[in-house]
């Protein structure tokens, strides 16, 4: 799995980041642009952190509007023995012919989401430009 975020503005009035979410296997691949708070990214990280509280946890982020661009970020636990997955979908509200959306999971082991929740704290925190995670293919 790769998954990058990539900041690309932020609102001086309010402080509203547009950040270029992206996430890609062996074989599907979605990126988007969306809006969000600082505090949305961060609180998702921080959860990640944490994952799973129990087997049936889920955590959920959402930057951005359907009616516009948005992404959704989920995080789960996909049986009873904890295997997880990280979820991206993706939507970008056009024209029909630049209408696009996305929607797919990669497997990924339980300590890979808890580093990727300190990556992106990390990257908040330093506020660099760009931030690359990549773990590699998991088979069950």
């Amino acid at each position: 799995m790769k998954f990058s975020l990539t900041h690309l503005y932020t609102d001086a009035a309010d402080g509203m980041l547009e950040i270029a979410f992206s996430m890609s296997d062996q074989d599907y691949a979605a990126k988007q642009n969306a809006y969000l708070y600082p505090d949305n990214l961060i609180g998702f990280a921080e959860q990640l952190l944490a994952f799973p509280k129990s087997a049936t946890e889920e955590l959920v982020m959402e930057a951005g509007s359907p009616d516009y661009a948005w992404v959704k970020l989920r995080a789960y636990t996909y049986n009873a023995l904890g295997h997880s997955a990280l979820e991206i979908s993706t939507f970008q509200n056009c024209a029909p012919l630049t209408q696009r959306s996305s929607q797919f999971s990669v497997m990924v082991e339980v300590q890979t989401l808890n580093m990727l929740g300190q990556e992106i704290l990390s990257w908040m925190r330093n506020e660099e430009r760009e931030l690359t995670f990549e773990t590699g293919v998991i088979h069950f």
